[in-house]
C-alpha cells in the first residue's frame, strides 16, 4: 500500500513563485531600463551643454593671433581680454575646464587653461605644456580636426582623475580657413550619478514592495481559484479511473472558466460511457459492450494526442513526425510534443502499465502532468523528479509509466533527456548509421516515490535524427509468435536514412510492421516518434527547399540567421542576399519549378568570407550559358556584387558558388 509522505508543493504556490520571479525580473528590468535613459538623456543633455560652450568659446579666439602666443611666450591685452571671457563662460555654464590648445599629429600643446577663483592651479596647465593623445583622442579627437569639425560624437569619461564626465571642442580657423587650434571643455557627471543612483534604489525599493503585496495577493487568489480547483478534479478524475461506477461528481467546481469546462467534459464523457454501457447491457453480451468500452477508451487515448502534421511550420530548425497506432485491447502509450519557449521544445514517449479505460484515463492525467511540469521551464532531470511524486501519489497499485523525455534547445542543439524506463531510442549522425542511445534507463515513474533522476545530454548537428519508440515496435510479433526485433528496428531505419521525409519514414515502417505482423493480434500499442535537427552551426549551415520562387522567402530566413550569428550587419546581408535571391532565380528557370536546392552557407571567421553554395540535381548544364537579355542582366549584377561568382559539376550535381568578403 503507498503511503503519501512528502510533496513538492503546490500549483498555487508555483504559480505565486513564478508570478514573483516574474515580476522582479520585470521590475528590476524596467528600473535598469529607466536608469539607462535617464543616463542617456542627462549625458546628452550636459554634452550639448559642453559644446555650445565650446563654440561660443572658439568665437572669441582670433586664430590669425592666437598661435603667436606660443611662438613668443609672452602674452598681451588681447590675451587677457580673452581669458577673462574664457573665465566667465567657465562660470557661467559651470564647466570643470576650458582651454585652448594646439593639435599636433600625436599630441598638443596648451595655449590657455583659464582657472577660476578658488581653484587650485595644480590641476591645471600653463601655456607650452604638452599632452600625449591617448586612445580616446584618435578615437574622437582626431577625427574631428581631420574633419575640420566641432565634435560630433558624445564622448563619456567614467575614470578620470577629476571624475565622471563629458567633453566637447570646437575649432578654431585663421583668416585663411585653416584650423589652427581647438578649443574644449569638460562638465562633471557626478551629480548626474548621484541622481540616478538614488532614483535607482528608491525604485528598486518600491517595486520589491509592491511585488510583495502582489504576491500575498496572487498567493490567495490562485488558492481559490486554481489550486482548490484542479485537486477536486484531479482526486474526481482520479477516483473515476479507480472505480467500475462510472460515476462523476456534476457541478462541484464552479470557476467559469477552462477548470469548470474540462470538469464538465469529463462530467459529460462520464455519462456517455455510463449510457452506452447501460444500453449495451439490455441489448447487447458482454462481449459487444466490452468492445465499445474499448473503443471509447481508444478514443480517448488517440483524441489526446497532437496529430496536425507539419507541426510547426514556421520552424526551419527541427521537424518531427509522430504516431500511435492502438493495439486491439487498448493500453496507454502516448507520445507528445510542445514548445516550451520559443527556444526549447518538449518531446515525450510513454506508456502506462495495463490495459482498457483505467489505463487511458490515467494515461491522459499522466500526459498532463508532464507537460505541465515541463512546461516550467526546469531542467529535465529536476521535472521529471517532480512528476514521479505526483504520478506516484495519483496512481493506483502497481500502475507505472514508461516514458523517455526530452528537452531540445533548437538554437545549438544541446538535447536533454530522462529515460524512465523506456527503450532506448536510435539516433542517427548526418553522415552515419542508426545506433541505440545506450544512456542510464532508470525508474518508470510512479513506481517508487523517492527518486532523483539523472538527466544526460547530446549535441545533435545539422541533418542528425533521433526516433523514439514504444516497446510495441520491436515487440510486434508475426503470425509464429517471433518478435519483430530491435535489430531488425535499427537495419529497416537505416536502409530509409537517405530520405528528407520525416513522415514518410515513420509511415513507411508502420507498413512494413503490419506486413511482418500479417494479420497477428496486435498486443501492445505502437508508438513512434522521429526527430531531425535541421539547424547549423554558425560555421556551416544547410537548408533544403523545394525548386520555387516563393521558397526563396525561407532562404533568406536562413541568411539572415547565419550572417547575424557571425556578426554580420544588414548592410551586408542586403547585397548578398539579392545576388542570391538573382542566382536562385535562374536555377528555378533551368529546373522549370521542380525538384530540390540545397542552399549551403559557411562563414569564415578569419577573413570574414561568406560562401553561399546552390547545389542541385541533373544532368550538367551551366546556368550561365544561353542566356536571355534579362538573363545576362542578372548574371552582370550578381558579378557586380559578390567577389567570386563560379560553377562547377560534381557527383551529379550542378554548384554555383558566390563568394563575398565583409570589409
Amino acid at each position: 500500500m503507498k503511503q503519501k509522505r512528502w510533496r513538492l508543493g503546490t500549483i498555487g504556490s508555483k504559480f505565486t513563485v513564478m508570478f514573483v520571479v516574474m515580476a522582479l525580473v520585470l521590475s528590476l528590468g524596467l528600473c535598469a531600463f529607466s536608469g539607462y535613459i535617464s543616463w542617456e538623456q542627462y549625458t546628452s543633455f550636459y554634452w550639448q551643454k559642453a559644446l555650445a560652450s565650446c563654440k561660443l568659446a572658439a568665437s572669441f579666439v582670433d586664430g590669425d593671433r592666437i598661435t603667436s602666443y606660443l611662438e613668443t611666450g609672452e602674452t598681451d591685452d588681447y590675451y587677457h581680454e580673452l581669458e577673462e571671457t574664457f573665465r566667465s563662460i567657465k562660470r557661467e555654464q559651470d564647466l570643470i575646464y576650458l582651454y585652448i590648445f594646439i593639435p599636433s599629429d600625436d599630441h598638443f600643446t596648451y595655449v590657455m587653461d583659464v582657472i577660476l577663483e578658488g581653484e587650485d592651479p595644480s590641476l591645471f596647465s600653463h601655456m607650452g605644456d604638452t599632452y600625449e593623445y591617448t586612445e580616446l583622442e584618435y578615437q574622437y579627437l582626431v577625427p574631428d580636426m581631420q574633419a575640420k569639425s566641432a565634435a560630433q560624437n558624445k564622448v563619456v569619461v567614467l575614470e578620470n582623475y577629476y571624475g565622471p564626465g563629458v567633453s566637447a571642442w570646437a575649432p578654431v580657423f585663421d583668416s585663411a580657413g585653416n584650423l589652427v587650434a581647438m578649443v574644449e571643455g569638460d562638465m562633471s557627471l557626478d551629480l548626474v550619478i548621484e541622481s540616478i543612483s538614488d532614483f535607482l534604489v528608491s525604485a528598486v525599493a518600491v517595486c520589491c514592495t509592491l511585488v510583495l503585496a502582489a504576491a500575498v495577493a496572487m498567493s490567495l487568489i490562485t488558492r481559490k481559484i486554481v489550486a482548490k480547483p484542479v485537486a477536486r478534479l484531479t482526486e474526481n478524475v482520479l477516483n473515476f479511473a479507480r472505480e467500475d461506477t462510472l460515476s462523476f461528481p456534476k457541478g462541484d467546481i464552479r470557476t467559469g472558466d477552462e477548470l469548470q469546462t474540462l470538469s464538465e467534459a469529463f462530467g459529460k464523457m462520464a455519462d456517455d460511457i455510463g449510457r452506452y454501457t447501460r444500453n449495451l447491457e439490455a441489448v447487447a453480451a458482454d462481449k459487444e459492450r466490452i468492445a465499445t468500452e474499448l473503443s471509447l477508451a481508444t478514443d480517448i487515448q488517440v483524441s489526446l494526442l497532437p496529430r496536425k502534421f507539419p507541426a510547426f511550420p514556421d520552424r526551419d530548425e527541427f521537424d518531427l513526425y509522430a504516431v500511435m497506432q492502438p493495439a486491439k485491447v487498448v493500453g496507454g502509450d502516448f507520445y507528445d510534443f510542445f514548445l516550451i519557449d520559443p527556444h526549447h521544445l518538449g518531446v515525450v514517449v510513454g506508456g502506462v502499465s495495463g490495459q482498457g479505460i483505467p489505463a487511458a484515463l490515467f494515461m491522459v492525467v499522466a500526459k498532463t502532468i508532464l507537460k505541465n511540469q515541463l512546461m516550467s521551464g526546469a531542467p529535465v532531470e529536476e521535472s521529471m523528479t517532480i512528476i514521479n511524486c505526483r504520478l506516484y501519489e495519483s496512481s493506483a497499485s502497481n500502475v507505472v509509466v514508461r516514458a523517455f523525455v526530452g528537452i531540445l534547445d533548437t538554437r545549438d542543439g544541446q538535447f536533454s533527456y530522462v529515460n524512465a524506463g523506456q527503450n532506448p531510442p536510435l539516433l542517427m549522425r548526418k553522415d552515419s548509421t542508426f545506433t541505440f542511445l545506450n544512456s542510464q534507463v532508470m525508474t518508470p515513474l510512479a513506481q517508487t516515490e523517492y527518486v532523483h533522476y539523472r538527466g544526460m545530454e547530446l549535441r545533435l548537428r545539422q541533418g542528425d535524427r533521433l526516433v523514439l519508440y514504444s516497446e510495441g515496435v520491436p515487440g510486434a510479433k508475426n503470425d509464429e509468435g517471433v518478435p519483430f526485433g530491435s535489430d531488425r528496428l535499427r537495419a529497416y531505419l537505416n536502409l530509409k536514412r537517405g530520405s528528407e521525409d520525416l513522415q514518410g519514414v515513420v509511415t513507411d515502417l508502420c507498413k512494413e510492421l503490419e506486413v511482418y505482423e500479417h494479420g497477428a493480434v496486435r498486443e501492445e500499442d505502437i508508438t513512434l516518434l522521429a526527430l531531425s535537427y535541421l539547424k547549423g552551426d554558425r560555421i556551416q549551415a544547410e537548408l533544403l527547399v523545394e525548386s520555387k520562387e516563393e521558397a526563396f522567402f525561407r532562404v533568406q530566413q536562413f541568411l539572415r540567421r547565419q550572417l547575424e550569428e557571425n556578426h554580420l550587419d544588414g548592410f551586408f546581408y542586403a547585397h548578398l542576399s539579392v545576388a542570391v535571391e538573382e542566382a536562385f532565380a535562374l536555377v528555378v528557370g533551368r529546373q522549370g519549378n521542380q525538384g530540390e536546392i540545397l542552399v549551403r552557407c559557411r562563414v569564415e571567421e578569419r577573413t570574414g568570407q561568406v560562401t553561399v553554395s546552390l547545389l542541385y540535381q541533373g544532368p550538367q548544364e551551366n546556368p550561365f550559358s544561353q542566356l536571355t537579355s534579362v538573363q545576362e542582366d542578372a548574371v552582370s549584377f550578381i558579378r557586380r556584387s559578390v567577389d567570386t561568382l563560379q560553377y562547377r559539376y560534381q557527383d551529379g550535381r550542378n554548384i554555383i558558388v558566390l563568394q563575398k568578403t565583409a570589409k
